[in-house]
């Protein structure tokens, strides 16, 4: 889950109650490969057969 609490922020010049991420990109990418990931592999598991 990508929520403000997962980076370093500082207020909005001119709102201060909005937080701003700073240089979030790079772990905003890493969160994303992990979540594709982790659904490519759920995905893989659903789709192949199942032998009992």
């Amino acid at each position: 889950m990508v929520t403000p609490g997962s980076f370093s922020t500082i207020a909005c010049p001119t709102y201060p109650e909005i937080r701003l991420a700073l240089f979030p990109s790079s772990k905003v990418a890493n969160m994303l490969d992990t979540f594709c990931y982790d659904v490519a592999i759920g995905a893989s598991k659903l789709s192949s057969p199942q032998v009992w």
